[in-house]
């Protein structure tokens, strides 16, 4: 249910072109990904996050982004 509203949320954001909205709503979308054990899901989330924050040059975004990501390489075992 969580994550058919947020990406309700995310299409709303896209229309309006919220851009720090939808990295924060990705970064959401990806922790719930995670906690549901879909890691592939979440690397995509956190993954397209990402790039919407370097696109717009938040760094505190980016780095949020970016530890998201390096914990659910960890979970993947992905620590190479």
């Amino acid at each position: 249910k969580a994550l058919q509203q947020l990406n309700n949320l995310l299409a709303e954001e896209r229309k309006s072109a919220d851009q720090s909205g939808q990295c924060l709503t990705l970064l959401a979308m990806g922790e719930c990904e995670e906690r549901n054990a879909r890691y592939t899901d979440a690397a995509t989330s956190y993954n397209e996050a990402r790039t919407i924050a370097e696109r717009i040059g938040d760094k505190e975004l980016l780095i949020q982004c970016n530890k998201a990501l390096a914990a659910v390489y960890r979970l993947q075992g992905n620590t190479a």
